[in-house]
């Protein structure tokens, strides 16, 4: 069970067919925005790649020279990371209109505007 419970943790944290990790992330909100919050060390704002997809932010960005791992675990095996790649989960719905980024110093900071839902007032005859 314990293996089973790292085997989780080690998918959510690094992807070894990809190659890539996933950067640590802090979400939160205010009243009218979603701000997310990326640690990204060895990268370049040119690499960076942004989507917003179903329900979450995507970001995906090249790394400026590769992590490699020889020896790590009880299992000695070696890896290479090439890039960071994690898709958000967001509170709430947001609009892609409006959406800022800014990259400094290896933290991207994207806030997006929260959908407001419509209220339409419906006529009883």
């Amino acid at each position: 069970m314990a293996l089973g419970l790292f085997d989780e943790l080690a998918r959510e944290m690094w992807d070894l067919q990809r190659g890539s990790l996933a950067p640590l992330v802090s979400v939160s909100e205010t009243e009218n925005r979603v701000i997310v919050e990326v640690d990204l060390p060895l990268v370049k704002k040119k690499d960076i790649h942004l989507r917003l997809v179903e329900g979450g932010l995507e970001v995906e960005a090249s790394l400026t020279k590769c992590v490699r791992f020889e020896r790590w675990g009880t299992v000695q095996r070696s890896c290479e990371f090439r890039s960071f790649y994690r898709i958000v989960s967001l509170p709430s719905p947001v609009v892609a209109e409006g959406v800022t980024a800014v990259f400094n110093r290896g933290i991207l900071r994207v806030e997006l505007k929260k959908r407001r839902e419509v209220e339409y007032q419906i006529p009883i005859t």
